[in-house]
């Protein structure tokens, strides 16, 4: 015995388009068998809902799409600073896994030398102090490779509420040995 029949489904309407219904029904009388003889129910048009529906999954596969195939390492952090996510270009950056870094062990392909340095940083970011956060120093990831990076971060939110931080990470490695190598010839040259 069904106490209430709630259904979502497309019909047809007169002008020959589709609109999504809810419908929702319950037996209101029944016989000696205790089948319904009658029943009491609604039709409520959801289409503005079902259309909204559509478009955010559309629009999160879109985000997410952008989001693992940007060329720039990017993070995303809960508001208690634990790691949510990192993309492709980062994991792939850094030679590390979500697992490397997850929680707290990001800190350790910060180089040593940084360290103290890059979590000071952080808590005084996550305490209210600067809008964005910038920082310059050597990773020390798990490949050995040393590489210094540039990270920027931002409070994330929306109206009213914090919801985490987001930020980029960019290997600048090669940025500044070609800056070196060209002050290098500048001092021949003079």
């Amino acid at each position: 015995r069904v106490s209430c029949v709630t259904a979502e489904i497309r019909r047809r309407t007169h002008p020959g388009g589709w609109r999504w219904i809810i419908d929702r029904g319950q037996g209101v009388a029944r016989d000696a068998q205790g089948r319904a003889t009658r029943m009491l129910g609604i039709h409520q048009d959801i289409n503005d809902r079902k259309l909204a529906e559509v478009a955010l999954v559309t629009s999160e596969a879109r985000l997410r799409a952008v989001l693992e195939n940007s060329p720039v390492g990017i993070f995303w952090l809960d508001t208690d600073g634990r790691l949510v996510n990192i993309n492709r270009a980062l994991r792939r950056g850094l030679g590390v896994s979500m697992g490397d870094v997850a929680d707290e062990r990001w800190v350790a392909i910060v180089h040593p030398e940084a360290r103290a340095r890059v979590v000071d940083a952080w808590r005084l970011f996550r305490q209210g102090g600067e809008d964005t956060l910038m920082l310059e120093y050597r990773g020390n990831p798990p490949d050995g490779r040393q590489r210094t990076v540039q990270v920027r971060a931002v409070r994330a939110s929306v109206p009213g509420v914090q919801i985490g931080y987001i930020g980029t990470v960019e290997d600048i490695t090669d940025k500044l040995e070609s800056e070196q190598e060209r002050e290098r010839l500048q001092l021949q040259v003079q």
